[in-house]
């Protein structure tokens, strides 16, 4: 990590990581990944890092597929990403609004989470 990163790694482990779990995906450092987000919880995370001064998020892969991932079925290391992009899947103007978010994050560094600090809406991790 670069100073920016290390200070931005650091403010964000204090105010608390945002932590996203994928299912039947795996994001490396380094490398460019992309997966959907249902609109809320997209918004509950740009609210977070907007609110803390965060850029960054950490993904962690869940063992299981199943919809909603407990805790007990998140791996502890995860990926630091920095948020690339963000667009809404769709086509034409008369479709009906999407309730989803394609995210394009790229992996910056390994992690491990100690312990999460808050469930829900979101989670947090330390």
């Amino acid at each position: 990590l670069d100073n920016d990163e290390s200070a931005d790694f650091s403010a964000r482990v204090s105010n608390g990581l945002v932590i996203l779990p994928l299912r039947s995906q795996v994001i490396f450092p380094a490398i460019r990944g992309s997966f959907e987000l249902p609109k809320k919880i997209f918004e509950e995370v740009c609210n977070h890092l907007e609110r803390t001064g965060a850029t960054s998020i950490g993904v962690v892969a869940s063992r299981r597929s199943a919809k909603k991932s407990q805790l007990a079925d998140l791996y502890d290391v995860g990926t630091l990403c920095r948020l690339v992009s963000n667009a809404v899947p769709g086509g034409d103007g008369d479709q009906i609004v999407s309730s989803r978010v394609r995210v394009v994050v790229e992996g910056r560094t390994r992690f491990r989470v100690l312990k999460y600090t808050q469930v829900e809406p979101l989670r947090l991790a330390s």
